[in-house]
């Protein structure tokens, strides 16, 4: 299910009992220039070949 959340629901969605996994999907060059704290980097061209690494047990939120 695709939807969009604001900053502040997320802030509020990582501080609850079962958070999100976050997932950075912007390059390389983008996530070490800076990222949400905790997020995984998968780039965006590699999203769908690495979705066996991303847990099915959580709400997952990527950026």
């Amino acid at each position: 299910m695709d939807q969009l959340i604001s900053p502040a629901e997320l802030a509020d969605a990582l501080s609850s009992p079962n958070p999100p996994v976050v997932i950075d999907v912007r390059s390389k060059e983008a996530y070490r220039a800076g990222h949400i704290p905790g997020a995984r980097h998968i780039p965006g061209d590699r999203l769908e070949a690495s979705l066996d690494q991303i847990p099915r047990d959580r709400p997952v939120v990527t950026y």
